[in-house]
């Protein structure tokens, strides 16, 4: 969450420095700036609810949120971040793991499903 709120914060930099320096009209800096705060704020609303105890299971299987996924690919896996496209029965999302989130052993497992995930078929 910090790389994007990072994005956000440089974006609203540049529109206050363009209404200085390009005197692009100041409404039109301010609509933009209440539609990066709306945006910013229910991308992290969105982030703050995935969250819960993810099992793993033969078969590219998980149990997440008291429902089943299917691991579908691992888009990002390293040290820092994990992007799994997992599909559910209500359709399929991106589901972003932090190191911060869990503890050491339980995210190296889940980097090797990640990278591995026929491994556990056997």
């Amino acid at each position: 969450m910090t790389a994007l709120a990072l994005l956000y914060a440089s974006a609203v930099f540049l529109l206050l420095l363009s209404a200085w320096w390009l005197s692009v009209p100041l409404s039109l800096v301010v609509a933009w700036l209440l539609l990066l705060f709306h945006e910013g704020w229910h991308l992290a609303l969105a982030h703050s609810q995935d969250s819960g105890r993810i099992q793993l299971f033969a078969g590219r299987k998980l149990h997440w949120q008291g429902q089943d996924w299917l691991l579908v690919n691992a888009k990002i896996c390293t040290a820092w971040i994990m992007v799994f496209k997992v599909q559910g029965a209500a359709g399929s999302r991106w589901l972003v793991i932090a190191p911060d989130r869990c503890d050491f052993e339980a995210y190296r497992s889940l980097a090797l499903f990640g990278r591995y995930p026929d491994a556990l078929d056997g």
